[in-house]
């Protein structure tokens, strides 16, 4: 017993410091995101408001719930695991869910000088390689028809953007001289940006699914373009279960990667607006890259297929 006691007197005293350390900002972000979803999602309405297809509250609302935990997630990382694995575990754990709000997370990062670019954009890349892999294992859960066409794309285009993390990280140094630029989170996540960028990623979604909806098989691409924008899984799970009709399997396999391609585009741009300089310079070098990697693989799939 006497040993028992001393531990659970150790554990105390060890979880009274970890509490000490908690400031002010994130015990206020860790209470908002817990209203944000346990408080507040129930009694969101979830049906659509306004002219076909509408907008729907519990979706926007969902999104906003993402983009705080992915950043909430990413803060934390490092604060347990210190800059450079911390930046890059929590990108890891941010795109199983969101790559889109890694990088807008890292760019506001970024733009606040919170810790060094390169490494900020070395989670982008993280986070966009796991997005690729998420779109391979859902084309092989619900439509493996569409492997030969999605996959090897997907594939170039994440062993591209692993490459470019591996090398900013181990060879080429986030700082000049090779050596980690410290990095000091100010706050998990801020209530208004967030909010009001869901709002915005909602709305395109809704514009897009308009399109896609009235503009037939031509519109289901430019839909599927412009959902990507912002979700690229719906896109996928939708033009999967299209498959063999009302598309057929090129239409099918187009539409989704029109969305992975215009979902770079998207980080792309986030990168460029809010994040700027080197940041956006490090994440449009590695977009190009993945782009013309998948481009490639396409064609060849394409080829081979045609030979």
């Amino acid at each position: 017993m006497t040993g028992m006691n001393f531990g659970i007197l150790a554990a105390r005293a060890e979880i009274h410091g970890w509490v000490a350390r908690i400031t002010w900002p994130e015990l206020r972000s860790a209470l908002v995101l817990l209203a944000m979803t346990f408080v507040i999602l129930p009694v969101v309405p979830g049906t659509h408001i306004g002219p076909a297809p509408g907008v729907n509250p519990r979706e926007v609302w969902l999104i906003a719930i993402v983009l705080a935990g992915v950043s909430f997630v990413g803060y934390g990382a490092v604060r347990v695991f210190g800059a450079e694995r911390g930046v890059l575990l929590g990108a890891l754990a941010g795109g199983l869910v969101s790559s889109t709000a890694v990088t807008l997370t890292s760019a506001r990062r970024a733009s606040a000088g919170e810790g060094a670019p390169r490494l900020l954009a070395a989670g982008v890349a993280v986070a966009s390689a796991v997005s690729f892999v998420r779109v391979i294992a859902i084309v092989a859960v619900m439509q493996p028809l569409l492997l030969r066409l999605v996959a090897p794309a997907m594939a170039a285009a994440m062993l591209v953007a692993g490459f470019y993390a591996v090398a900013t990280v181990h060879w080429r140094g986030t700082e000049k001289g090779g050596t980690a630029a410290p990095i000091e989170f100010s706050n998990p996540f801020s209530f208004w940006p967030v909010v009001g960028f869901a709002v915005f990623l909602g709305l395109v979604m809704v514009a897009s699914r308009t399109i896609g909806e009235t503009f037939g098989t031509g519109g289901a691409l430019l839909g599927a373009a412009g959902v990507g924008l912002a979700d690229v899984d719906s896109v996928t799970i939708a033009m999967s279960r299209l498959v063999p009709a009302p598309l057929g399997e090129v239409g099918a396999a187009s539409a989704i990667l029109a969305a992975v391609a215009s979902n770079m585009a998207s980080k792309l741009a986030i990168a460029g607006i809010v994040g700027r300089g080197r940041f956006a310079g490090e994440v449009a070098a590695m977009t190009a890259a993945c782009w013309l990697a998948g481009l490639a693989a396409l064609w060849a799939s394409l080829t081979l297929a045609g030979g």
